[in-house]
């Protein structure tokens, strides 16, 4: 397993922690790593549109989960709000 399916499948496996720990800055700190653009128009509309912090936590994992450069910038931003993984 490569570290990108061992990171999507810890993701999945802990999923309701991880949206418990997403918030605002979390999404933003991750689209902004690494001088990402900012989240593209496809999830961009949707999270402008979501109806609290949790439901754009789950909207901006299910984008990140199928995005390799977003759920290894989410895994940084996360281990970096002392939310480690289980083995790199």
């Amino acid at each position: 397993m490569d570290l990108i399916d061992a990171i999507r499948s810890w993701i999945q496996e802990n999923r309701e922690n991880v949206i418990e720990e997403m918030d605002s800055d979390v999404i933003d700190t991750t689209c902004n790593m690494n001088n990402m653009e900012a989240v593209s128009t496809e999830i961009g509309a949707r999270l402008s549109a979501a109806r609290g912090r949790k439901e754009k936590a789950e909207l901006f994992l299910d984008f990140a989960l199928r995005n390799d450069e977003y759920l290894k910038a989410l895994k940084k931003t996360l281990e970096e709000n002392g939310m480690p993984f289980g083995s790199d």
